[in-house]
C-alpha cells in the first residue's frame, strides 16, 4: 500500500471517536515508511485499536494476572486502544506493547542495562552460544537471552514460553539473588530505561 493509499484509507476509516481499527491485511503489510507517515500525520493525537494478536495476549493476561490487567485497562474508556505512535511496538510480534508503567503493581520490565555484573556478561555470552548450538536452556537462561536481545516484560516472557507467571517471577528472583539482574519495580525508576 502506498503512503497516499494509506492516508486515504485513514481519512475514510477514522471512526467518530477518532480511533483507527486497521484490518489485519493492512496492519501486517505496513512498511517502515508507512509507519513513519502515520506517526507524523496522526502521532499521539489519535488512538488505534491494538491488533488481534495483542488482544489475545491481554485476554490471557486478564485471566492470569487480573490485577496487572486492571492496572493497564480498567480505567480506560476504550479498552485495547493506544496512541497511534505506538504502532512500531505493535508490529513486533514477539515483544508487542510493553508493560512497563504499572502504578498499582510491581513492574517486571527489563532491558539489557538491567544485566548488571561481569557474571551477567559471561552468562549472556554462554547462553547465546548454547542457543546457537540448539542446547536446552533453563527458564533463567532463556530470560537472560531474551533480555539481551530486546527489552521484555515478564508477562510477555511467560506468554511466549508458555510458563506460569509465578515461574517467570521466580526466574527473576533467582537472577537477582545471583546478582545477574537488577529489578526496578517502580515505574519512575524504569523511565530512563524506556526508549520508544
Amino acid at each position: 500500500m502506498t503512503n497516499k493509499e494509506l492516508l486515504s484509507w485513514c481519512k475514510e476509516h477514522l471512526s467518530e471517536n477518532e480511533i483507527f481499527d486497521f484490518p489485519d491485511e493492512i496492519f501486517i503489510n505496513l512498511t517502515e515508511d508507512n509507519i513513519k507517515i502515520l506517526k507524523e500525520k496522526f502521532g499521539s493525537k489519535y488512538l488505534m485499536k491494538i491488533p488481534d494478536s495483542e488482544i489475545q495476549f491481554f485476554e490471557w493476561l486478564k485471566l492470569n494476572d487480573t490485577p496487572v490487567w486492571n492496572d493497564l485497562w480498567e480505567n480506560t474508556e476504550n479498552n485495547y486502544t493506544v496512541a497511534l505512535n505506538f504502532i512500531p511496538l505493535l508490529k513486533n510480534n514477539i515483544r508487542g506493547f510493553p508493560i512497563c508503567d504499572l502504578l498499582n503493581n510491581d513492574n517486571f520490565y527489563f532491558t539489557e542495562s538491567h544485566l548488571i555484573s561481569e557474571e551477567a556478561k559471561i552468562m549472556v555470552e554462554s547462553v547465546q552460544k548454547m542457543y546457537y548450538e540448539h542446547k536446552q536452556l533453563t527458564i533463567e537462561q532463556a530470560l537472560v537471552l531474551e533480555i539481551s536481545l530486546e527489552p521484555i516484560d515478564i508477562w510477555r516472557f511467560a506468554y511466549r514460553y508458555k510458563i506460569s507467571i509465578e515461574r517467570a517471577k521466580e526466574a527473576v528472583a533467582n537472577l537477582v539473588n545471583d546478582k545477574i539482574l537488577i529489578h526496578l519495580k517502580n515505574a519512575e525508576q524504569l523511565t530512563p530505561f524506556i526508549d520508544f
